[in-house]
């Protein structure tokens, strides 16, 4: 079943990964194909933005150069004290 994302839930999932950056316009051209196959243009529109990922969408990335323990301190110790989001 397809449906649109309109929002995005409060869980967050970490990815710890050494591989680069993949090259996404191969998975979002076969993505468009399918809708279209499918006959779903009138139900999604697979360029918006919403609807153009691949994958989960990066909300965001360590600056810092920090082992997975002190990763792991930081969400069992604190508390988030704010969060920003840029376009």
């Amino acid at each position: 079943m397809v449906r649109p994302q309109v929002m995005l839930g409060t869980e967050t999932q970490m990815y710890f990964s050494v591989w680069p950056v993949v090259n996404q316009q191969p998975y979002l051209e076969r993505m468009h194909q399918w809708v279209k196959d499918n006959d779903l243009e009138s139900y999604v529109n697979s360029y918006e933005p919403q609807h153009n990922l691949s994958q989960q969408p990066m909300l965001g990335k360590i600056q810092n150069n920090l082992s997975r323990q002190e990763i792991s301190d930081f969400f069992e110790y604190y508390q988030v004290a704010a969060v920003e989001l840029e376009e």
